[in-house]
């Protein structure tokens, strides 16, 4: 089953994608398909550790540009740098 696919029969309140590549390569989609498992009021967690830090940049720059347009909020993006990898979270929430 796909992200696209899934009717889980609820809504959820908090919602994690981890290394999901889905919301950067088909993110129309995906990001709909994960509104509709979204409590109006809940929150997604886009999480990724890009390989380099310019694949962070490129992600931090990219991905909330396209929760906009396709029924979300950025309410935050944060990054990290870890020892030999990076960290990008971007938190959205349904608008």
């Amino acid at each position: 089953m796909t992200l696209t696919d899934a009717t889980l029969g609820r809504r959820y309140p908090k919602l994690f994608a981890i290394n999901v590549n889905a919301f950067w390569t088909t993110p129309g989609e995906s990001l709909i398909a994960l509104g509709r498992l979204l409590d109006p009021r809940g929150t997604a967690w886009l999480v990724y550790e890009p390989p380099s830090e310019s694949r962070l940049r490129h992600l931090r720059d990219s991905l909330p540009a396209q929760l906009e347009p396709n029924g979300f909020r950025v309410a935050a993006v944060e990054t990290q740098r870890f020892r030999s990898s990076f960290g990008l979270a971007i938190v959205g929430r349904p608008r």
